[in-house]
């Protein structure tokens, strides 16, 4: 079953080697960024915790960052409406520039953010499809609560394995904003890489943290969408 999934956010953080931060480095990076479209940041920001280029963005609640720390470089895109090609792109194109300038070694540590909404597509409420289909769960075992779920999801941790040393967290629940949809959050978490070398390496995993939620977590959602014989998914009465 193929869902229309409408990734919201994509977050990377690439650890190294504490290291003293160079603002006239970054500075020169943030000026050639400038005259790059798909790479560009409009404002350039020295705050007590690093330094940050940041694009303003009309969407409410939308960033669109790259922040240079002491010991990590951490890309920010939310609600700015980027595919995970075009992220992957501004991800190359600034470590490409950064790694030379401020001659980083490699990268200690990797972990990449994708979350995207999906809605049902026998469910109304997206509250009712986690519980009762997903999860099996019975209106009458949340009564020792004496009332009714807000917000209901289950979290799903894929550990390393010998042939893959990747880590997958995901999370999945309804969507607070708008109960018709599923949240779903996958954290990729990797290992170490040598740079410039590895940064292919790096959107590889990028890649395979999104393809774990467009493919694996879709799938597994599937097995469960599907009419029931009662009804409560069509009625969209929910936990109540």
């Amino acid at each position: 079953m193929n869902y229309d999934i409408r990734t919201i956010a994509f977050l990377a953080e690439i650890l190294h080697p504490p290291m003293d931060l160079e603002a006239k480095a970054i500075q020169n990076l943030h000026a050639e960024l400038f005259d790059i479209p798909e790479l560009a940041y409009r404002n350039f920001t020295l705050a007590p915790d690093g330094i940050h280029m940041t694009n303003l963005v009309d969407q409410p609640g939308a960033v669109s960052s790259v922040s240079f720390l002491i010991d990590r470089v951490q890309f920010r895109e939310e609600m700015t409406g980027l595919t995970v090609e075009e992220f992957g792109k501004r991800v190359r194109g600034v470590l490409e520039r950064v790694i030379p300038a401020r001659n980083l070694p490699l990268a200690t540590g990797q972990q990449f953010i994708v979350r995207s909404l999906l809605n049902p597509r026998h469910f109304q409420d997206s509250r009712d499809f986690l519980a009762r289909a997903v999860c099996k769960i019975d209106p009458s075992h949340l009564e020792p609560f004496q009332r009714p779920p807000g917000l209901f999801g289950l979290k799903l941790v894929f550990p390393q394995l010998p042939q893959d040393p990747s880590l997958f967290s995901l999370r999945i629940e309804s969507f607070n904003q708008d109960p018709r949809s599923i949240f779903v959050e996958n954290v990729g978490t990797f290992t170490h890489c040598v740079l410039p070398q590895g940064i292919g390496e790096l959107l590889a995993n990028l890649e395979r943290t999104y393809a774990f939620l467009d493919e694996k977590a879709t799938a597994f959602l599937a097995r469960f969408d599907h009419p029931t014989q009662d009804g409560p998914g069509e009625t969209g009465q929910g936990l109540e």
